[in-house]
């Protein structure tokens, strides 16, 4: 980021620097305010750069997501959801059938050798 912006950092629009007293604390902190649109658009582009979120693509839906501090996801998370992970990884490991095969879960039942359709 260094190398785009410079060891300075660059100016694109106009932002007000005012003090402001905090009455929850009651101490002072800086806010900075957008003078026009193009500046709050600008502040909250630097805002997500420099955040602890990322932007990352679903590996199953392909949208973007954030992953990181202050989201319900992790850093290094792949998927949207859990709902979506779970999704990949069974159609991941899903044995492919033939057209018209039908696949039964579970344990084949034992059959007691009598015919009850009679």
């Amino acid at each position: 980021m260094e190398r785009l912006l410079g060891a300075e950092g660059f100016q694109i629009c106009e932002l007000e620097f005012v003090v402001a007293f905090d009455p929850r604390t009651r101490t002072p902190r800086p806010l900075a305010r957008p003078l026009s649109l193009f500046a709050a658009v600008w502040m909250r582009i630097v805002e997500v750069l420099t955040s602890d979120t990322v932007l990352r693509r679903c590996m199953n839906c392909n949208r973007l997501f954030t992953a990181g501090g202050g989201t319900d996801r992790r850093l290094d998370s792949k998927f949207c959801s859990d709902q979506h992970r779970i999704l990949y990884h069974r159609q991941k490991n899903a044995p492919l059938l033939a057209p018209g095969e039908l696949r039964w879960r579970g344990r084949p039942r034992k059959s007691s050798g009598l015919d009850l359709r009679s």
